[in-house]
C-alpha cells in the first residue's frame, strides 16, 4: 500500500554494528540497516525497499554523527545486499569528528548505525509492517547506549537538530522487555533454583496482563466487509454480535465469551469487561458467521472519536491507543477500496502518523519452547517452588509459560 504525503512522517532506526570492517585512511564497511528482523518499533525493512532511492542518488549519501547534519563525516556510497543497506565510506580524517568516530569503530565503543528515511509503500504481512518502498536520507554512525535504547536517540537528535523523530510505541517497547526476560530465563533456566525459576516467569505474566489490562482492545485484523455502502444500524449489529459471542447462541450475558466480544469494539473497560456496558465504539458486524469489520461502523466510531453525537466518555490515557487501532482499519478500507482519499478525520489536518503497534506472535515464541524443554518427563513430578513460596506454590514454571504463551497471543 502506497501511503499518501500526509501519511509520511521522517523516521529513524538503529542496528548494531555486528560487521563492521575498519581500513586504512579512514575506510569503513558496515550495514546501517538489515532486512527481515523485526526492530524496535515492530517493523520490517524487506530487501529491494532501498533500490529506487539507490538508483535516484547513485547509491550516495551522507554519513553523519548523530545525524547531526552539521557533524557530517564522509559520503557513503550505499548499496543493497543479502544482509541489508551496504555502505562503504572514507571518513574525513581531516576533521576532528572524523577522526573521533574512526577511532571508536576501531577501538569498538562506536558500534551502532542508524538511518534517517521515511515510508513511500508499506504492507501487513503476518501481522507485522513491511517497508517495501523506502526513501533514505542518510546514515549515522553513533554508540551503543542510544542504538539500545531508540527513545534515548530520538531524544538526543532532536536536542542536536530539533527534528522530533517519532518515539517507539510504549506497548512494543514493553513486549520487546518481555522477549528480553524470556531469553534470560532460557538461558539461566537450568542454573535457576525453583522458586527463582517460578517468580521470574510470574512477574513476565503479570507484565503482559499489566499490558492487556488497557482499554485499547488488541488489533484483531478482521477482513474488511467488501460494500463500502453497507448499513450499520448499531440497534441491529449488537443482537448478532452478543449471539455470535455466546457459547449456545443466545446472547446471554452468562453465556458470553466476552474476549470473542470485545473484538467487535475499539475499546473496553478493563473493569467492566462482564458487562455490555463496558464495551464502546462498535465497528463489526457478523456476516455469514464471521465477524467482519464494516467500513460505515469504522467511520462511525472515527467520527464518535471526534465528537460526533456528543463524542465517547473512555479515559484520555487511552484515546491515541484506540486512534491508531482505528487507523488499521481505515488502512484496511483504503487498500479494499482502491480508494487513497480514506483517512482517519484527526490525520486530515496533521502531518503526523504515529508508528503502527503491532505484537508479533513470534514474540512470545520463546514462552512456548520454554514451556516445551520444561515440561515434566518421566514420572509426574510436583510444581516447582512447593512449600516455599505459597502466594505462587500451585503453578509449574511449565503452566506459567503456557499462560504466558497465551496472553501474548490474546494481545497480538
Amino acid at each position: 500500500m502506497r501511503l499518501p504525503a500526509r501519511e509520511r512522517q521522517r523516521q529513524i532506526r538503529a542496528f548494531r554494528l555486528d560487521d563492521v570492517q575498519t581500513g586504512e585512511a579512514g575506510h569503513v564497511v558496515f550495514h546501517s540497516s538489515v532486512f527481515g528482523v523485526s526492530d524496535t518499533y515492530g517493523t520490517i525493512f524487506d530487501r529491494g525497499c532501498f533500490a529506487k532511492t539507490i538508483q535516484e542518488n547513485a547509491g550516495k549519501f551522507a554519513v553523519t554523527w548523530f545525524h547531526d547534519p552539521r557533524e557530517a563525516i564522509g559520503l557513503g556510497l550505499h548499496s543493497e545486499d543479502a544482509t541489508g543497506l551496504r555502505v562503504e565510506c572514507d571518513l574525513d580524517l581531516d576533521i576532528e569528528v572524523g577522526r573521533r568516530v574512526y577511532s571508536g569503530l576501531q577501538k569498538g565503543y562506536i558500534d551502532c548505525a542508524s538511518i534517517s528515511f521515511d515510508v513511500m509503500t508499506e504492507a501487513l504481512e503476518n501481522q507485522q509492517t513491511h517497508f517495501k518502498e523506502a526513501r533514505l536520507y542518510e546514515s549515522a554512525l553513533l554508540t551503543r547506549l542510544f542504538g539500545s535504547n531508540p527513545g534515548a536517540l530520538v531524544d538526543e537528535v532532536r536536542a542536536r537538530t530539533g527534528v522530533a523523530y517519532p518515539a517507539p510505541p510504549t506497548r512494543l517497547v514493553e513486549a520487546r522487555e518481555v522477549q528480553r526476560m524470556l531469553e534470560e530465563i532460557g538461558a539461566g533456566a537450568s542454573a535457576l533454583e525453583g522458586d527463582d525459576l517460578v517468580r521470574a516467569t510470574a512477574t513476565v505474566r503479570s507484565m503482559l496482563e499489566a499490558m492487556e489490562s488497557r482499554g485499547s482492545t488488541p488489533f484483531a485484523d478482521l477482513a474488511m466487509h467488501p460494500d463500502r455502502d453497507r448499513p450499520y444500524r448499531e440497534d441491529q449489529v449488537l443482537p448478532r454480535v452478543r449471539k455470535w459471542a455466546s457459547s449456545d447462541g443466545s446472547g446471554d450475558k452468562e453465556k458470553m465469551d466476552w474476549r470473542k466480544f470485545r473484538r467487535a469494539f475499539f475499546w473496553y473497560d478493563p473493569d467492566n469487561i462482564e458487562n455490555f456496558e463496558g464495551y464502546k465504539l462498535k465497528f463489526a458486524d457478523v456476516v455469514d458467521g464471521e465477524l467482519v469489520a464494516v467500513w460505515r461502523g469504522v467511520a462511525l466510531a472515527a467520527a464518535v472519536m471526534q465528537g460526533a453525537r456528543g463524542g465517547v466518555d473512555i479515559p484520555e490515557a487511552d484515546r491515541p491507543a484506540v486512534r491508531k487501532h482505528i487507523e488499521r482499519y481505515y488502512g484496511k478500507a483504503r487498500q479494499e477500496f482502491d480508494d487513497d482519499s480514506i483517512v482517519a478525520p484527526w490525520l486530515e489536518r496533521s502531518t503526523e502518523s504515529p508508528p503502527t503497534v503491532v505484537l508479533p506472535v513470534a514474540l512470545f515464541d520463546d514462552a512456548r519452547k520454554l514451556a516445551a524443554a520444561l515440561a515434566p518427563r518421566g514420572p509426574a513430578r510436583p510444581p516447582l517452588g512447593v512449600g516455599r513460596n505459597p502466594s505462587i506454590a500451585p503453578a509449574s514454571v511449565h503452566a506459567l509459560l503456557k499462560e504466558i504463551q497465551a496472553l501474548g497471543r490474546r494481545m497480538t
